[in-house]
């Protein structure tokens, strides 16, 4: 029996998130995440890449967009990789159970926007 493993995260994509399928056709939403952690001289930043499964996939899809501030909860795990100069490197993969819509980015540049109180935040 496996042990339960929650993370929990809030971040900005980078990129607009993508619907992607498996060879045997299971359809997943792809996005990769920046989590800002730390204060002062110790922040950092941690790249997720967030998979969401299921067919919701192709509903969601058009709404997590670069810059929008996003929020899930899900199952995390390191995965090794070799980079472009043939570093070993890791990356966080978190497979998220939710996926919120937290802010989505202004498309002239500005700051963007939050939920206001009483607003229905978006959960898939």
């Amino acid at each position: 029996m496996a042990d339960i493993s929650v993370y929990t995260f809030t971040g900005r994509l980078v990129r607009d998130a993508e619907v992607k399928s498996t060879p045997a056709g299971k359809v997943y939403l792809e996005a990769d995440v920046a989590n800002n952690i730390g204060y002062g001289q110790y922040e950092s930043t941690n790249w997720l890449k967030v998979k969401l499964w299921g067919d919701r996939a192709n509903n969601i899809v058009q709404i997590f967009k670069k810059g929008a501030l996003v929020g899930g909860s899900g199952e995390a795990k390191v995965e090794p990789y070799v980079n472009k100069n043939g570093e070993p490197k890791a990356s966080l993969s978190v497979t998220v159970r939710d996926l919120q819509l937290l802010a989505s980015k202004k498309d002239d540049g500005q700051a963007s926007q939050p939920a206001e109180q009483g607003d229905e935040v978006p959960t898939f």
